[in-house]
């Protein structure tokens, strides 16, 4: 762990977040946001 000075595992602390952002965005764009504006399908509008 990170406390007792063994960083084999401190990837997981920086990939994981970053997964998890960009996982958190994918589904926020597919299912909020239509949510938000329903019968906006044209982008320029």
């Amino acid at each position: 762990m990170i406390v007792s000075g063994n960083f084999t595992s401190a990837w997981v602390y920086i990939v994981g977040p970053i997964i998890g952002g960009i996982l958190a965005a994918l589904l926020y764009d597919r299912f909020v946001r239509e949510a938000e504006a329903p019968g906006t399908d044209d982008p320029e509008v």
